[in-house]
């Protein structure tokens, strides 16, 4: 006779085992997430490694980088270095920008530990640099790390500056004065510069000047250009600047034209005296007429 064994599984039995298999699977994975941890945090002399917070190996600091820079000039950029390796490094530190109209000599250097150096990279403006705000990126490199490598807005400002303009004196009519500009040129070395003066009032010039480093006072000659007798007053006139062909600023006077004693005798004295003239004579036909009708 032969038997059969059948294992009947009902729906209840099905959930049962599945919900086993879930919870075993659970906790192996527990399991191993555990072990991992353990061997992640076990170093290899057989201690827990303790995790600690490093400072920065090098530090830069009291970073200085100008704002505004002439055409033409020269300058330099400073930090500060700081370097807490136990070791020397060497290094180097550069500051231009993209297109080559701020360039620099790049600053090579060794430092020791725990030893502060100062950094200074001196620049040089193009003659050409393009005026207005620009883009240069200031980089310090130490050990082969660039520690500092930061962009910057800087502003290119022409190679000169007026720092004021105005009469030597007071103007006469149709007659020449002095008007005296003071301009400083930013930069290191002697340029020369074209100088433009255009007033509706007086006689247009133009004149090359040579500007040292430094402040500069320029004395201008100009004309009155007097039109009619009554020609005076405040007349404006402006003063331009030209670099290489280029304008790069200008400024505007104004200047006191008095009438000269000639147009004085001819515009209000003459007139004047005809005018009197002229009354003494009406009034004496006036009187004449009168003494008429009262002798008649």
């Amino acid at each position: 006779m032969k038997s059969s064994i059948y294992w009947h599984c009902t729906p209840h039995d099905v959930f049962v085992q599945g919900e086993l298999f879930v919870r075993l699977s659970v906790g192996a994975c527990a399991v191993l997430i555990a072990l991992l941890l353990v061997v992640c945090t076990i170093g290899p002399s057989g201690g827990v490694q303790a995790t600690t917070a490093q400072s920065q190996p090098v530090e830069i600091t009291n970073v200085n980088v100008p704002g505004e820079v002439a055409q033409a000039s020269r300058g330099n950029v400073t930090a500060s270095v700081y370097n807490t390796v136990n070791e020397t490094l060497s290094g180097f530190a550069r500051f231009s920008d993209n297109n080559s109209q701020i360039t620099c000599t790049q600053f090579n250097f060794t430092i020791a530990y725990q030893q502060h150096l100062n950094i200074s990279v001196a620049y040089q403006v193009a003659e050409e640099a393009k005026l207005g705000p620009r883009t240069v990126t200031f980089e310090i490199n130490v050990g082969g790390f660039s520690f500092l490598l930061e962009q910057y807005v800087v502003r290119v400002t022409p190679v000169a500056v007026i720092l004021s303009l105005g009469p030597g004196q007071v103007f006469s009519q149709g007659q020449s004065g002095v008007l005296v500009a003071l301009i400083e040129n930013l930069a290191p070395k002697t340029k020369t510069l074209r100088l433009d003066t255009y007033g509706p009032k007086f006689v247009n010039t133009s004149r090359e000047v040579d500007l040292a480093p430094g402040k500069n006072t320029i004395a201008l000659m100009l004309q009155h250009n007097a039109t009619h007798v009554y020609d005076f007053g405040m007349c404006a006139v402006n003063l331009s600047m030209y670099y290489n062909g280029k304008f790069i600023g200008s400024a505007v006077a104004v200047i006191p034209v008095d009438m000269t004693f000639m147009n004085k005798l001819l515009g209000v004295i003459v007139p004047v005296l005809v005018f009197e003239v002229l009354v003494l004579f009406y009034a004496y036909r006036k009187m004449r007429r009168m003494h008429r009708a009262s002798a008649a």
